[in-house]
């Protein structure tokens, strides 16, 4: 299901009320959709590479935001500039791409599908630096685009173990922050 909005409009109680008794409460999806967005000729196809998605929310170029509830493998969407602003996956995964860069924002055009690599399989990373004696570990959960996901915080301490080839130098557990 898709859902938008105007991002510079802020919506009134009775807007709302006065929408739902005018346009009545079974819209389908394009119906649902900006001004100006009608699927057709112009629509162009997003193949969705990952899984256990819940929502995604789109910006296009103009300032309509789209957001679509567990969008499958494929969607359609007008022509046009989209900033991913947040990926909600399954077990309370979030990401928050940068906007204006390579892994928040995309163009779509009639010509060819887009391919968005997004959800699921998530990879961990961990970047290291010494600082004199300390070591810095940098903990990040990648999907396949490049996106940094955030999930809840656990209750157990995170375990490390630390190896020079195949022996075991150190471990230890630690708290976030």
């Amino acid at each position: 299901m898709q859902t938008g909005r105007r991002a510079s409009r802020a919506i009134c109680p009775w807007m709302v009320l006065l929408g739902w008794v005018f346009l009545g409460t079974g819209l389908s999806a394009a119906q649902q959709e900006g001004p100006g967005d009608a699927l057709g000729a112009g629509a162009c196809q997003v193949d969705i590479e990952g899984s256990h998605i819940k929502r995604l929310t789109l910006e296009s170029g103009d300032g309509y935001v789209r957001t679509v509830e567990r969008p499958g493998t494929s969607l359609s969407l007008p022509a046009g500039k989209y900033n991913l602003r947040q990926i909600s996956l399954e077990g309370g995964y979030h990401s928050y791409p940068r906007v204006g860069t390579e892994e928040g924002s995309f163009a779509l055009t009639p010509e060819a599908p887009y391919r968005l690599k997004v959800g699921a399989p998530l990879k961990p990373s961990v970047k290291v630096a010494r600082w004199g004696r300390f070591l810095t570990l940098d903990y990040r959960l990648l999907d396949a685009g490049g996106r940094v996901y955030f999930g809840e915080q656990s209750t157990s301490r995170p375990q490390f173990t630390v190896y020079r080839g195949d022996r075991e130098i150190g471990s230890g557990s630690f708290e976030y922050g």
